[in-house]
C-alpha cells in the first residue's frame, strides 16, 4: 500500500456519490480524454453496485492538458452542467463521447441533455467553473497525483490497478486494515 496521502478532505464542494459518512470513501483524479480514466468507470461502477451503502465516490478534475488537449473543455463542461445540478449526467456522457470534445461537440452536448444552452456557454468559462478545476488540480498535485486515473482508498494513494479486481483488493485491504487496528484496541 502506498504512503502517499490525499492532501485535501473530501468536502461538501466535491462532486460525490454515497452517503457522507459511507466506510470506504474512493476519490478518483480523473481526465475526461484519459482514455484509461474512461475504462476504469466501469470498475467503479461495479464496486457501487457491490458495495452500495459502505462507499461513497468522489470525482476531482485532473485534466492532463500537455497531452489531452481538450481535457480541461470538458472538465469546463462538466462542471457548467454542475451549475444546472446536472453534473454527473454530463460526466457518463464525455466519457461516452470521448473521442468528440470539441468546443461544438461541448455544446451539443448540453443541448441534448437539456441544459439551459446560454447559461452552460457563460459558466462554461466562468471564474468559478475555472477556479473549481483549478482547485482539483492543485489538491491532485498536492497529493502526488501521477496521472490519470488515480484513486484514493480512504485519504490513502492506491498504486495498483484501476481494474476491478485490484481496486476491490485495496478496498478490502483498507477494511481489514480497519478491523484489525479496532481489535487491536478494544
Amino acid at each position: 500500500m502506498s504512503s502517499a496521502k490525499l492532501a485535501t478532505a473530501v468536502s461538501a464542494e466535491d462532486h460525490t456519490q454515497g452517503q457522507a459518512d459511507a466506510a470506504i470513501t474512493l476519490v478518483q483524479y480523473g481526465d475526461y480524454e484519459c482514455p484509461y480514466t474512461r475504462l476504469s468507470r466501469h470498475s467503479v461502477h461495479q464496486l457501487q453496485r457491490e458495495l452500495s451503502d459502505s462507499l461513497r465516490f468522489v470525482f476531482r478534475h485532473f485534466p492532463l492538458e500537455e497531452i489531452h488537449a481538450r481535457a480541461r473543455a470538458a472538465s469546463a463542461a462538466a462542471e457548467a452542467a454542475a451549475q444546472q445540478t446536472d453534473f454527473w449526467t454530463m460526466h457518463e456522457y464525455l466519457f461516452e463521447h470521448q473521442n468528440a470534445l470539441a468546443d461544438a461537440d461541448l455544446k451539443h452536448y448540453a443541448v441534448e441533455l437539456g441544459l439551459d444552452s446560454d447559461r452552460f456557454a457563460r459558466d462554461r468559462t466562468s471564474p468559478e467553473v475555472e477556479s473549481r478545476i483549478d482547485r482539483d488540480l492543485a489538491s491532485g498535485e498536492r497529493s502526488g497525483v501521477p496521472g490519470t486515473p488515480t484513486f484514493f482508498v480512504n485519504g490513502i494513494r492506491h498504486d495498483g490497478g484501476y481494474d476491478l479486481e485490484s481496486l476491490r483488493s485495496a478496498i478490502l485491504a483498507h477494511v481489514d486494515g480497519r478491523t484489525k487496528a479496532r481489535s487491536r484496541h478494544a
